[in-house]
C-alpha cells in the first residue's frame, strides 16, 4: 500500500519540508517502511474513488503495485518509504516523490447503458526533495523523459522519432549503460555523460537505414537528458544526482564547492553528453541498408 502526501490549500506538508511528515508516520508503528509513497496534488479521496479497468482488484492499480507500470513504460521509478528516507538524508543526493493524478481522458465505461469516462491513475510527474529536506519544486513527466536513460533499474522505454513534424518511427529502449565523469576547475565541477543503450523497432513510418535511425534515436535521447538537466537547474535541483559522484568519489572536492553554495551542480556543470544506440532488431520491418 502506498502513502500519499497531500499539496492542497489546506494541506501542504511537503513546503513544510519533510521531516515533520516522517516525524508523524514514525509515530504508528504499523507503518511498514517498504511502502510506496507518492505526493500529489489532488484531495486523497479522489484518489481511493478511482478503480482499475475492467473491475479488477484495486491491489492491481498503481496505488499497489506501481512496479508492474513501470516495468511497461520506465520513466519515474516508484519508491519505497526507506528508499526515499536513504536518499533524502544523503548529503550529495537529490530525493523525489513520483506525483500522482487521475486521469479521465483515455478510457469511457458503460453503467446502466451510458456511457461515462472511466478515471484512472497515472503518475504525471515528481516532486524533488533536497537533502535539507525541503521542496525544491515539481516537474511534469515530458520534461523528465531525460531520467529515465541514468537509471540501471530502466526496464522498457520508448522514444517517439519525428521528421518535419510527421512521426518516423518508434524506438523501445532497454537496461541503459552509463558512465558519468566529473572535472574540476576555479572550484566549480563539470561533468560528461556517456549512455549506451540496446534497442528494436516497435514502429517505422518511414523508408530508412538502420544507421540513420540510430543517430535519430541518439539526438533523441541527448535532447532529453539536456532538457530534463535544465529543468531540475530552473528549479535548484539534481535531478540525475551528478552531486553525489563528486560526494562519492572527490570528497575532498565536494566539501571546497559546499564551503561557498549549497547546491555542487550548476546550470553550466553539464558539458558532454555522448549516447551511442544499437539497434538489435527492426522485428517485421525492414531497415534500408
Amino acid at each position: 500500500m502506498g502513502t500519499y502526501y497531500r499539496l492542497g490549500r489546506f494541506g501542504k506538508v511537503l513546503r513544510h519540508g519533510v521531516e515533520e511528515a516522517l516525524d508523524l508516520i514514525n509515530r504508528y508503528r504499523e507503518v511498514r517502511y517498504n511502502t510506496w509513497v507518492f505526493g500529489t496534488k489532488q484531495p486523497i479521496e479522489e484518489l481511493f474513488a478511482s478503480t482499475p479497468l475492467f473491475n479488477a482488484n484495486a491491489l492491481v492499480s498503481i496505488l499497489h503495485e506501481p512496479a508492474n507500470t513501470y516495468k511497461q513504460r520506465s520513466i519515474i521509478e516508484p519508491v519505497y518509504l526507506y528508499r526515499f528516507i536513504q536518499r533524502y538524508r544523503e548529503p550529495g543526493e537529490t530525493s523525489y516523490l513520483p506525483s500522482l493524478t487521475t486521469n479521465t481522458n483515455h478510457w469511457i465505461s458503460s453503467e446502466k447503458d451510458k456511457l461515462k469516462k472511466h478515471k484512472l491513475l497515472q503518475v504525471d510527474g515528481a516532486y524533488f526533495i533536497r537533502s535539507d529536506g525541503s521542496l525544491a519544486g515539481w516537474i511534469k513527466n515530458h520534461d523528465l523523459f531525460g531520467i529515465q536513460w541514468l537509471n540501471r533499474h530502466t526496464a522498457r522505454a520508448p522514444v517517439t522519432l519525428y521528421r518535419d513534424n510527421d512521426l518516423l518511427a518508434v524506438v523501445v529502449l532497454t537496461r541503459p549503460i552509463y558512465e558519468v565523469e566529473a572535472s574540476f576547475h576555479d572550484h566549480k565541477v563539470y561533468f560528461n555523460i556517456e549512455v549506451k543503450l540496446k534497442g528494436i523497432v516497435n514502429e517505422l513510418h518511414e523508408n530508412i537505414s538502420s544507421a540513420e535511425l540510430e543517430k535519430a534515436t541518439e539526438e533523441a535521447i541527448r535532447s532529453q537528458i539536456r532538457r530534463t538537466f535544465d529543468e531540475g537547474m530552473k528549479i535548484r535541483a539534481d535531478i540525475f544526482r551528478l552531486g553525489e559522484v563528486v560526494y562519492r568519489d572527490h570528497l575532498s572536492n565536494w566539501k571546497n564547492i559546499r564551503e561557498t553554495r549549497d547546491l555542487v551542480v550548476e546550470p553550466d556543470s553539464l558539458k558532454q553528453i555522448k549516447v551511442k544506440v544499437n539497434i538489435r532488431s527492426s522485428g517485421k520491418y525492414k531497415l534500408r541498408t
